[in-house]
C-alpha cells in the first residue's frame, strides 16, 4: 500500500510560525524501482516507515555509500554483474535525501538549519546529479572507444591468423590458427543457434583439414553464417560449397 511523505514548509509571519504541506510525495522506495536502474546485485532497502526511523536513515545512507562505492569501482565494466549505472546512483542519492530530510525535521528546524539545508545540502545534491549527468556522457564516449578498439583488434587478428594459416609450411594435419568471426567471437567450442530455431550446436575446432572436411550440414551452415554474416548462406545438403567458403575465411585451400 502506498503512503505519503509530506515535506512541511515554514511560513513565518511577523508574530507566528505555521506549517503548510505541499502536494504529498509517493512512497520514497519507488524512486529505486524503475526497470532501467542497475544496482549491481545490491539489495534495495525495505522502505522507510512514516515518519522515517533512525534505522531507516541509517539504511538509506548505507545503501547510498555502497551504491557510490560500486559505481566508482565498476564504472568501466558495464558488462559486470556488479555494475551500477548512473541512473541507479542518482536514484540512491535522491532516496537518501527524501528519507533523511523528514527524519531530521528540516521544516520544523531552526532558521539557521533551514538556511544551511537550502544553501549547502540541496546544492550539493544538485551538483552530484549534474556530475552524474556529465559522467554518463563520458561513459558513453568510453564505450564507443572500446567498441572501436575491439573492432580494430578483431580485424588485425583475422588478418594475422589467416596469413599464418596460408603461410604455414605444414601439411593438412595443421595445427591451424583459430580465426575469429567478424564480430570478435572465437568460434571453436562456441554455442550457436541453428536456423529456424531448431536448437543449438557447439562448433568443432577447425585445426586441420580433416576437421574441415568432416563438418556436418549444420556445422558448415553455422560456420558460414558466422564468417559471412552479411551473405545469404548457401543452402542444400551438399556441404562442399560451404566448406570452400569457410576455407577461404580461415586462409586455407580445401583439398
Amino acid at each position: 500500500m502506498d503512503y505519503n511523505f509530506q515535506r512541511l514548509t515554514t511560513i513565518t509571519t511577523s508574530n507566528t510560525t505555521t506549517m503548510a504541506a505541499p502536494p504529498p510525495h509517493a512512497n520514497p522506495i519507488t524512486l529505486l524501482q524503475a526497470p532501467t536502474l542497475m544496482y549491481g546485485g545490491l539489495n534495495l532497502p525495505t522502505g522507510p516507515q512514516r515518519p522515517p526511523t533512525d534505522q531507516d536513515v541509517v539504511d538509506s545512507y548505507r545503501f547510498l555509500t555502497r551504491t557510490a562505492e560500486r559505481h566508482r569501482r565498476m564504472a568501466n565494466e558495464p558488462d559486470s554483474p556488479q555494475f551500477v549505472n548512473d541512473e541507479a546512483y542518482a536514484a540512491s542519492i535522491k532516496y537518501s535525501h527524501v528519507v533523511t530530510e523528514p527524519a531530521l525535521g528540516v521544516a520544523a528546524a531552526p532558521a539557521w538549519f533551514q538556511t544551511w539545508s537550502h544553501q549547502h545540502f540541496r546544492p550539493f545534491v544538485n551538483r552530484i546529479e549534474r556530475e552524474v549527468g556529465a559522467l554518463r556522457g563520458n561513459v558513453a564516449t568510453l564505450q564507443g572507444d572500446v567498441t572501436m578498439i575491439k573492432r580494430n583488434v578483431t580485424t588485425l587478428m583475422i588478418r594475422d591468423c589467416k596469413d599464418r594459416n596460408s603461410e604455414l609450411l605444414v601439411d593438412d594435419n595443421g595445427p591451424w590458427y583459430e580465426v575469429p568471426f567478424p564480430d570478435g567471437r572465437m568460434p571453436w567450442g562456441l554455442h550457436v543457434p541453428l536456423p529456424n530455431g531448431r536448437g543449438n550446436i557447439t562448433l568443432p575446432s577447425l585445426d586441420n583439414m580433416a576437421a574441415l572436411q568432416s563438418l556436418t550440414l549444420s556445422e558448415s551452415y553455422c560456420y558460414c553464417a558466422g564468417y559471412f554474416p552479411n551473405d545469404q548462406v548457401i543452402a542444400g545438403p551438399n556441404t562442399l560449397l560451404r566448406r570452400k567458403k569457410i576455407a577461404t575465411a580461415i586462409g586455407v585451400v580445401l583439398t
